[in-house]
């Protein structure tokens, strides 16, 4: 608050007083409305972000979860054909599981990582797990 002058009548010094006490108070009650407004927003801005970020952890769980699944799978039932073959003494049907073993370890499991991630960004665009 500014310093006021002591010159003049009484009234005149109350009169100013209150005026200041009056602005000052409308300041504050501005700047506070003001204030619960931008919380608010940023509250809900926030919480967009938030379901957001959840929505893109939910899928690139599920991505993961599903590559990874895939893999295991075409591995175990390799192995498990590459265990008859080799009861049954087929040579031919080692070579062909052992190519599929070998195959499906060389291939990268972020391969369509890429296309997954464009999905997500972009709510145009799909992608099939």
């Amino acid at each position: 608050m500014k310093n006021l002058p002591l010159k003049g009548s009484g009234a005149l010094v109350v009169g100013e007083v209150i005026t200041s006490l009056s602005n000052a108070v409308h300041h504050y009650i501005t700047t506070k409305a003001e204030t619960t407004v931008r919380i608010a927003e940023i509250e809900a801005r926030k919480e967009v972000l938030l379901t957001h970020l959840n929505q893109q952890h939910n899928l690139l769980t599920s991505y993961v979860d599903k590559v990874f699944a895939e893999r295991s799978m075409v591995l175990q039932q390799s192995f498990s054909t590459l265990q008859y073959c080799i009861e049954q003494d087929n040579t031919a049907g080692m070579q062909m599981a052992l190519q599929m073993i070998v195959t499906t370890i060389k291939t990268e499991p972020w391969a369509e990582f890429g296309a997954f991630q464009a999905a997500i960004k972009d709510p145009t665009q799909s992608f099939e797990f």
